[in-house]
């Protein structure tokens, strides 16, 4: 938060504030195979920039990684365009004319692009260093291949712009892993600074929290995340569960009016038996209780 450099480049990048929306470790072990290239966002701000707000992620590895331990692969340049600009006939070309080659692990074009572009540029780095990256741009991690290595670890922070007051209406981008403990959301940069003073309130993940405090700026909140899941069919709300999407919400909406019907019908149909037995039960005593008043007492 404080970090001569980091801080004043995600100003800048994503605006004052900016909010953590996804935190996690992930560990290459020896013999982990090539990740296929992707961007971390499906729709964002690289094709609709007055819709989304940026992301960046914060790549830290926590011991020196080398290529061959599966260090991070770039493709610079991505992040400017919905698809990379390739040489894409000269490539189906070369695909077409080794086909054999590749056909029992690539099935088509498309699948064999996934795992070789032609991209060259992998984020080698000493523990503690940071590669920060737009979450459009396509990369992947290495396979690890070094035997005598260790086991490569690297933690991620992803940041996104926060909405700069009631006016702005972007989203968060879709597509994004928000890979974040419910209680770490409606948090912005600004309090890491002051986590020891300061621990972070549960409350600010549902939006609670005074704005003269941030100067107008909302951060992203658990509500925010599990919306999302209503803008796009295959949005997951990673907090809740790995495949919690509206499909999913919905399946659970559909299951809990289908048990509410049924109790509610055996409720109505059972109520009145009750009510029945109740009654009769009730004649029943007020007859007793009659015929022993009635019964005359013998001196």
């Amino acid at each position: 938060a404080e970090h001569p450099i980091l801080r004043p480049l995600l100003d800048n990048l994503l605006g004052p504030s900016s909010s953590l929306v996804a935190f996690s470790v992930i560990t290459n072990l020896y013999g982990a195979e090539d990740q296929n290239w992707h961007w971390d966002t499906g729709t964002s701000t690289a094709v609709y920039p007055d819709y989304f707000v940026p992301e960046y992620t914060l790549a830290i590895p926590l011991q020196r990684t080398t290529t061959d331990m599966g260090a991070t692969g770039i493709c610079p340049g991505t992040q400017m365009c919905e698809y990379p600009a390739f040489n894409w006939e000269e490539l189906e070309d070369f695909y077409n004319e080794n086909f054999d080659e590749y056909f029992y692990d690539y099935p088509d074009f498309d699948n064999w692009m996934e795992y070789n572009m032609p991209c060259d540029l992998t984020a080698e780095g000493e523990a503690g260093d940071g590669m920060l990256y737009n979450a459009d741009i396509y990369h992947r991690g290495a396979g690890h291949y070094d035997p005598d290595a260790p086991e490569r670890v690297v933690a991620f922070l992803t940041f996104a712009g926060s909405r700069q007051g009631p006016h702005d209406k972007r989203s968060l981008p879709l597509g994004t892993v928000h890979t974040l403990r419910w209680n770490n959301w409606g948090h912005t940069i600004d309090d890491f600074s002051t986590m020891k003073e300061h621990p972070w309130r549960i409350w600010h993940a549902f939006g609670l929290f005074r704005p003269r405090n941030r100067n107008g700026v909302r951060p992203w909140n658990l509500l925010d995340d599990i919306l999302l899941i209503f803008k796009d069919d295959e949005e997951n709300s990673h907090v809740i569960a790995n495949d919690f999407n509206a499909e999913a919400f919905s399946a659970i909406v559909s299951a809990v009016l289908a048990y509410t019907a049924v109790a509610t019908g055996v409720y109505m149909t059972l109520v009145p038996f009750f009510m029945l037995a109740l009654i009769l039960i009730l004649i029943s005593r007020t007859n007793s209780e009659k015929s022993l008043v009635n019964t005359p007492v013998k001196h």
